[in-house]
């Protein structure tokens, strides 16, 4: 190879580690991202809705506590799961902007904020915390 190909190939690397550097940065920055929005609403409701559409106003102290138990998830991407089930979830509204968490099973949520729905694991400690704020 001549001199020509190994700069183009260079090149080629230096833009795709570029990339990728890029897309891990944004990624993570949106996992804590919208806790700190919310925490800094001016306005913040937090109700727990069941599958027979019970609700609990909860405390919303409990957005700092899932901040606690957050950087313990896995994101394991977007959202491909059942829409049409039902999960109970917690909706957390705020500054007239909605997030919700939807308790998937005893070890996955799902949130679901304007820009995406994100699959998360790894999540017994926070879905644990979750359940024993129902009363």
């Amino acid at each position: 190879m001549n001199k020509k190909k190994y700069i183009t190939i260079g090149i080629i690397i230096i833009a795709l580690i570029l990339t990728t550097t890029f897309i891990l940065i944004k990624t993570n920055n949106n996992k804590v991202s919208w806790i700190e929005e919310v925490l800094q609403s001016n306005n913040i409701e937090v109700m727990r809705i069941d599958c027979n559409n019970n609700q609990i106003k909860l405390d919303n102290n409990i957005i700092k506590e899932i901040e606690k138990y957050w950087n313990k998830l896995s994101d394991n991407g977007p959202w491909t799961g059942n829409n049409e089930a039902c999960y109970e979830k917690i909706i957390i509204n705020h500054d007239e902007k909605t997030t919700e968490l939807l308790i998937i099973d005893n070890s996955s949520l799902v949130l679901k904020t304007e820009d995406y729905n994100n699959y998360y694991v790894n999540a017994e400690e926070l879905i644990n915390y979750l359940n024993n704020q129902k009363h």
